[in-house]
């Protein structure tokens, strides 16, 4: 049996629309590819926790993750950690934190796309906040997601020198060394072999000559870099910049689709 609607009319009238039987859904193959449609996913709580939900929220992981798992597999990206689906209604920065590490470990598994949101939810505001405070709590959270993000590629084994130290490892290293860096441990040359074992440069199955290479996606990372860095210093961040550098990220750019969805489609674990 269909449901019934109530449709307001002008007038102040209701108009009765009966609902017709549903469509069939036809699952998609892959990842959608003409456009990335990113899903602000929410998440499950433990209904057995003994915790406020509102204060401090005790997930259902498999739960969690699994209406992931579902989302990925109607060929959608999830967006992970944001303030439209869970910060601030319960989820706070350390939860925040766990549910990043685990849902990058999930899209690694999965093959899905993901994007990572960041905020200053880890400090409480107070009448005298000064903005290097509020620089700070991005940087904090910017840093974490990058370099959970980051340990695809810098699991890389051999790494030596200033390389080996994980503090230097940050997406903006790879432009550098890609430009010739100075690296007398031969740091670059261990990067790309190990790249070469994972990265796959024909991302769009419907473009076959559409191919990116690794040091082409390492360049493209360096006006994010230098973007990045003018965003990070309490000085004006002008709209036309905050929105190259999203455009770069997530849309277009060099790599055409987004440094970021080239990332996370070319590198296969």
């Amino acid at each position: 049996m269909s449901a019934e609607l109530l449709l307001p009319r002008p007038g102040g009238h209701l108009l009765p629309h009966r609902l017709g039987p549903p469509s069939t859904f036809q699952r998609p193959a892959g990842p959608l590819r003409r456009r990335v449609a990113y899903s602000a996913a929410h998440v499950v709580c433990d209904p057995l926790a003994e915790r406020d939900p509102i204060a401090t929220a005790t997930l259902d992981w498999e739960a969690t993750l699994a209406y992931r798992r579902y989302l990925w597999s109607l060929g959608l990206a999830v967006a992970e950690a944001m303030d439209t689906a869970q910060r601030g209604m319960g989820l706070d920065w350390t939860g925040a934190k766990e549910l990043i590490r685990r849902s990058l470990a999930e899209a690694r598994t999965t093959g899905g796309t993901i994007a990572c949101g960041a905020g200053t939810d880890q400090f409480a505001p107070t009448p005298r906040v000064a903005i290097e405070e509020v620089v700070a709590a991005y940087e904090e959270q910017c840093g974490f997601v990058e370099g959970e993000v980051v340990d695809r590629i810098f699991k890389c084994p051999g790494l030596r020198g200033q390389y080996a130290d994980r503090r230097s490892q940050t997406l903006g290293v790879l432009p550098r060394l890609a430009n010739g860096a100075e690296d007398p441990d031969g740091n670059w040359k261990r990067i790309t072999d190990y790249a070469a074992e994972h990265w796959h440069g024909q991302a769009d199955p419907q473009r076959p000559d559409f191919q990116v290479s690794f040091a082409k996606f390492a360049m493209a990372l360096d006006r994010i870099s230098q973007l990045r860095n003018k965003a990070a210093h309490p000085y004006p961040f002008s709209r036309e910049l905050y929105e190259e550098l999203q455009i770069i990220t997530c849309h277009a750019g060099p790599l055409e689709i987004g440094t970021l969805n080239m990332l996370l489609l070319a590198w296969q674990e």
